[in-house]
């Protein structure tokens, strides 16, 4: 079996980039999921709210694209 030494194993080129982008793309879900459920409780806790109409006055609008 032959020996490895550090000379022989060949790392990516920018290791902490990499991991870099997976906690940057996890950070970004987790805050997006953070954001969506908080937007989705201050909804839902004004539902109550409607106009001389019966028409209610916080609804969710839209989204933007990504």
């Amino acid at each position: 079996m032959p020996e490895t030494t550090s000379a022989t194993i060949e790392f990516p080129a920018t290791p902490r980039d990499v991991l870099t982008e997976v906690l940057r793309r996890g950070a970004q879900q987790m805050l997006t999921h953070a954001v969506e459920a908080e937007v989705q409780e201050w909804i839902a806790h004004r539902e109550h709210l409607r106009d001389e109409d019966g028409r209610r006055q916080v609804v969710r609008n839209g989204r933007l694209p990504k």
